[in-house]
């Protein structure tokens, strides 16, 4: 993949410090019709990356990973899964943007956008749903089941009542059926149990980077886009190694 990549589509602008480099890729980003993917070779760098776009632009997101982990590994830290399920999340509903990434994030393999897409539900009150069936969709996402959700990514079933907690809510939320209609979306407070505020509806994205066999990277969620490498040399010496 990342041979391939090296080849196309990419550009490696070099004598400039962080805050130049980051002004030349907005300035590149505001006058062309491209999305941009930024590679370093560390998660540092990345951090300090995006962060020094973002004092330019909003339409930056952040893609981390461990930098001692190999492509097809497991993530170690459950904060940077959760950073880039957010990311590729966002990128999924809208993909110009520019998306920061070490280099162990860019040779991450994903599910294929459509794939990602196609996982996500959309649930809403007065429509039926198949409460078991929902709960094995949800586990497939990646949910784990507890007997009360305390954090992002667990689920708790109790007889016609579904407690969620979305990775893309801040609180989470509560399903009351009656039969295999939801009657009722509540958001409520994980510490009181209390209601917050209800709701028509509500979208859950998956908490796994695994929904399904066919994979892709981080670069199926751009369209028309531009790879910039900083410390290209550096980036490339690093994969060589990552081979022996």
């Amino acid at each position: 993949m990342f041979d391939n990549i090296f080849k196309t589509n990419n550009k490696n602008v070099v004598g400039l410090t962080n805050e130049l480099q980051a002004l030349y890729i907005y300035n590149y980003y505001l006058q062309t019709n491209k999305s941009i993917c930024l590679v370093v070779n560390s998660l540092y760098e990345a951090n300090k990356m995006y962060q020094s776009l973002l004092s330019y632009t909003k339409k930056v997101v952040l893609f981390p990973m461990d930098d001692f982990l190999t492509s097809v590994a497991l993530a170690v830290s459950p904060e940077l899964k959760m950073s880039r399920i957010e990311t590729i999340k966002e990128l999924a509903q809208n993909n110009k943007q520019i998306v920061v990434t070490n280099l162990m994030g860019f040779l991450r393999y994903l599910p294929k956008k459509t794939s990602f897409q196609e996982s996500t539900l959309k649930l809403e009150v007065n429509n039926d749903y198949d409460i078991n069936e929902l709960v094995e969709k949800l586990i497939l996402m990646g949910y784990k089941r507890d007997t009360i959700v305390t954090t992002t990514g667990e689920i708790a079933v109790r007889g016609y009542i579904l407690d969620i907690f979305p990775i893309s809510s801040n609180n989470p939320i509560r399903l009351e059926f009656f039969g295999d209609t939801i009657e009722d979306i509540r958001e409520f407070n994980v510490d009181t149990q209390l209601m917050i505020k209800k709701i028509n509806s509500i979208q859950i994205t998956p908490v796994t980077e695994s929904i399904s066999e066919d994979q892709s990277s981080i670069l199926d969620y751009l369209d028309n886009y531009t790879v910039f490498y900083h410390n290209y040399n550096e980036i490339k010496e690093n994969y060589k190694k990552l081979l022996l």
